[in-house]
């Protein structure tokens, strides 16, 4: 009887308990559950976030290659510099192309966020292609457009009036006015070959070591510029001049009577 009664309340006393392990048990699960859905959350997240870092640097980095490589084009396309200066310009470009490059599969094996952003930063830190290789090259091209006008259509154009000025000297018209407009339109011009020469000479030299001390290297040389450009719009002002004189020495038609 008393081994009977004891059983009992045993399994009695096991019956009792058991909900309270089902629910501790279900709880600690549920708990589990819920860590292991943040972590996957998390991990989602931060692959959504490394994605996005990483199609920001490809984009920012192939930006820059092709823009370098159009770089290279125009380096190849100036005739106001030196085959030996043109090399070194080119390769200096090129190498930049070539560690761009290399960061572009850096990046791509990179997992750490943090990582990632510090080699998204140095994309525009560490390749100063924007702010002095294309504004370098563009000094130069633009430079070297005045030049070639100034050697080009303006020397024609030069050639032309002296010849109709020496013309109208020869048929005895007074030319002084316009032998003067035409010295003061030879000093614009040749104002503007120095300063679009001094242009180049400045820039030429510029690399992303002296950044950012040499941005002002840059500005002087757009200033000067802007000297050439006003110097060749002034130059051809003064040839209009001279048209209107050359005008005036034309033989004016006789009167049918």
């Amino acid at each position: 009887m008393n081994k009977l009664y004891l059983f009992m309340c045993t399994l009695t006393l096991a019956l009792l308990a058991f909900p309270v392990y089902a629910e501790q048990n279900n709880g600690q699960n549920t708990v589990e559950v819920k860590v292991t859905q943040r972590a996957e959350k998390r991990a989602e997240i931060t692959a959504n976030v490394t994605t996005r870092l990483k199609e920001k640097a490809y984009k920012e980095i192939d930006r820059r290659i092709a823009s370098l490589s159009k770089l290279i084009e125009k380096i190849r396309a100036v005739k106001r510099l030196t085959e030996s200066q043109k090399s070194t310009m080119a390769s200096q470009v090129q190498a930049e192309i070539d560690s761009l490059t290399a960061l572009r599969a850096t990046i791509a094996g990179q997992t750490d966020i943090a990582t990632i952003r510090t080699s998204v930063q140095s994309i525009v830190k560490s390749y100063r292609i924007y702010v002095l290789y294309i504004p370098k090259m563009t000094i130069i091209a633009n430079a070297d457009k005045i030049l070639n006008l100034i050697e080009g259509e303006i020397a024609t154009l030069t050639t032309k009036l002296q010849l109709r000025i020496d013309e109208a000297k020869s048929n005895g018209y007074a030319v002084d006015t316009m032998t003067s407009l035409m010295t003061q339109r030879k000093a614009k011009l040749e104002s503007a070959t120095t300063q679009a020469n001094g242009a180049i000479a400045k820039v030429t030299p510029l690399t992303p070591d002296g950044w950012p001390g040499n941005k002002t290297e840059l500005q002087a040389a757009r200033e000067m510029l802007k000297v050439a450009r006003k110097d060749i719009n002034d130059a051809q002002k003064l040839a209009n001049q001279v048209r209107v004189e050359l005008k005036a020495t034309k033989p004016r038609p006789t009167a049918t009577p």
